[in-house]
């Protein structure tokens, strides 16, 4: 078996989503997860549209699933329907 080594959830990092995921990808972490509370799926897919830029081109993976709280503000559960 591989060792995968760590895996990252980011949720609400004190130096910011960027900059914690630029750290990540410097030490080498093999994944990373944006978890992000209270916002937009708007604001949460422009962040991840962000960190697929700083992730691109190193070992450094997003996860492909987003962490989205389903009790959000903006929470409309006819756009996840076959999300």
């Amino acid at each position: 078996m591989e060792d995968f080594g760590f895996y990252l959830v980011m949720t609400n990092p004190k130096v910011g989503y960027e900059r914690c995921c630029e750290a990540a990808v410097k030490a080498g972490v093999k994944m990373v997860q944006l978890r992000m509370k209270d916002v937009s799926r708007g604001d949460l897919l422009q962040m991840a549209k962000r960190l697929v830029g700083i992730t691109r081109g190193s070992e450094t993976n997003l996860a492909r699933e987003i962490s989205w709280h389903p009790h959000c503000r903006a929470f409309d559960p006819q756009s996840r329907a076959g999300a």
